[in-house]
């Protein structure tokens, strides 16, 4: 289908900055001449040099709820809305994605979009689980169209009777949330680079490297990977392994906590905080290890992909689709984490399962996450 040239005003609705890297870059340079787009978010002017050509509105619409800073921001984004009168709204996560809808409605804008990238009321329970999922039911009901960025969580949403007009959400293609750029992701545009970042987080040459990269939350497995990570240790004590710890701590009281109580597990970690385009980093890791208890999907299991590393997760709903056993990773049992580090100890000795690994774990996301391919079905949803 060949994209309509009139123009077009899309706003995009976000709430933390950091979802302009790990969500939208692949978008914003691929985004068509005739779709003018214009980024609300916190502190979201900080990429304006990197993408000249998109409108950067700053709004301090942050995760957490802020009474006076959130009607500050929907006072914003409802003026431009007026002033502008964009044709989109599109917005990602969860208080950007109800703020929007509802202002979208008030105001008249005729396509109102969100696409669900997981749902924080997944590890909930009690008052908190039911007020959240009512959120996204809300979501859905003031939109004109959702997505999710994955089938599995299509029908996890549906089984907790969140979709549109009685059917089950759609997705783009075969899911994710904006493909992966296999062009740029890929090994030998990193190859020359590997010994220098591992000098530089004194990562030894000779180790086994275990990525990880998310917030380091406990639904996310910030803590979770600690523990395999020590289990595995304990299994083969030796400086074989390395682990890449990635992202911002969130929750820091159990980390500190495990790592006072498992203090010689320091030696063999580097730790970083939040790093944009990671696989400028993580094209030193031999493996990805991503043991979350909730994702949309899990982009960085397809960026893995595109370098040639694997990935191991727990079997849970998005993973599910980012994860083809034994073709990029492997799943393990939810919560399971002895089962994931004897996984990992496996593949780590296995040379050439490691090479099969690299091969299918690169074509799997050439062949069903390519970028280019996703958006050609994406900007043909703005006309």
């Amino acid at each position: 289908m060949e994209l309509q040239n009139k123009k077009i005003k899309l706003f995009r609705i976000v709430t933390s900055n950091y979802c302009v890297i790990t969500h939208l870059q692949n978008t914003l340079k691929l985004t068509p001449s005739h779709v003018e787009t214009t980024i609300f978010g916190s502190n979201v002017t900080f990429y304006q040099e990197m993408f000249p050509n998109i409108k950067f509105i700053d709004v301090p619409l942050k995760r957490d709820f802020n009474f006076i800073l959130d009607l500050y921001s929907v006072i914003i984004i409802s003026y431009h809305i007026v002033v502008d009168k964009p044709n989109y709204l599109h917005s990602i996560m969860t208080k950007s994605g109800l703020y929007s809808a509802i202002i979208g409605k008030l105001l008249f804008v005729p396509n109102r979009y969100h696409t669900f990238t997981g749902q924080v009321w997944a590890t909930k329970t009690g008052i908190k689980r039911k007020l959240l999922q009512n959120v996204d039911k809300i979501i859905a009901i003031l939109n004109t169209k959702c997505w999710t960025d994955s089938p599995s969580q299509s029908k996890f949403l549906f089984d907790h009777k969140i979709k549109q007009k009685g059917k089950i959400l759609p997705y783009i293609w075969n899911g994710s949330f904006s493909g992966v750029d296999c062009d740029l992701i890929k090994i030998e545009n990193f190859q020359n680079q590997i010994s220098s970042i591992k000098n530089k987080f004194l990562i030894p040459e000779e180790a086994y490297v275990i990525g990880y990269v998310a917030r380091k939350s406990i639904d996310k497995g910030g803590l979770e990977i600690l523990k395999i990570f020590n289990d595995l240790l304990q299994q083969n004590p030796s400086e074989k392994y390395h682990l890449l710890y990635i992202g911002p701590r969130e929750a820091e009281e159990q980390i500190l906590k495990f790592l006072r109580a498992n203090n010689s597990i320091k030696k063999y970690m580097t730790e970083l905080e939040f790093v944009p385009n990671h696989y400028h980093t993580t094209c030193v890791c031999d493996i990805i290890c991503l043991p979350s208890f909730r994702e949309g999907f899990g982009s960085v299991v397809i960026d893995a992909s595109a370098l040639s590393i694997p990935t191991i997760g727990y079997n849970i709903p998005g993973l599910n689709d980012a994860i083809s056993e034994g073709v990029n990773g492997f799943k393990v049992k939810c919560g399971d984490y002895k089962a994931f580090s004897k996984r990992l100890k496996k593949v780590s000795i296995d040379r050439e399962l490691q090479e099969r690994l690299k091969l299918s774990s690169r074509k799997y996301a050439m062949e069903k996450f390519d970028t280019v391919e996703f958006h050609k079905i994406l900007f043909n949803q703005y006309q």
